[in-house]
């Protein structure tokens, strides 16, 4: 692979890089924050929902979304609390996949989980079975950083690509 083929494939990487959601907009700061929480509700391993799990059953999550600045627009707050609660299905789910079937069972009740969303990062609350609160704190990254760390994805890769389809050439050795 010749030099211009790298830098077509470098180059578009660091195009889709500029096409993530930043915290400076109002579309990519929630986007994240719902990307961040979701993870931290589905972890199979660090989920706080799998405290609740009763005989395969776990209680239905509802979600209390407070965002800065605060959405005004009443169906669109439900719509993304309901995104957020979409996790505990998915966890459901996952955890059924890997042999430990679970069902969100409404009949246990609901679990409400406050989720806030400020310009810097993502706090969510969720009570545990003793009464103490499970909390997770994220800090947003900035487009810039997400930027950065993406171009740097980007040249990483433009090197291991460089290195994979080097053409190995052998010198010729001289006899004195």
């Amino acid at each position: 692979m010749r030099g211009r083929p790298r830098f077509l494939l470098v180059l578009s990487c660091v195009a889709l890089a500029t096409r993530l959601p930043g915290t400076n907009t109002e579309i990519g700061k929630p986007r994240l924050a719902r990307l961040l929480v979701r993870d931290w509700l589905t972890d199979q391993d660090a989920s706080p929902l799998r405290a609740w799990v009763e005989n395969g059953r776990a209680p239905a999550l509802q979600v209390e979304l407070r965002q800065s600045p605060p959405i005004e627009d009443d169906t669109l707050r439900a719509s993304l609390q309901q995104q957020y609660a979409l996790c505990a299905i998915e966890w459901a789910a996952a955890r059924s996949r890997n042999g430990q079937p679970t069902v969100l069972d409404a009949r246990r009740g609901t679990l409400v989980a406050l989720v806030r969303v400020g310009t810097e990062g993502v706090r969510a609350e969720l009570a545990l079975p003793d009464g103490s609160p499970a909390i997770f704190e994220a800090a947003l990254p900035s487009r810039g950083r997400l930027l950065l760390f993406h171009l740097g994805t980007a040249l990483l890769l433009g090197v291991l690509v460089a290195f994979a389809t080097r053409r190995s050439s052998r010198w010729p050795t001289s006899s004195a």
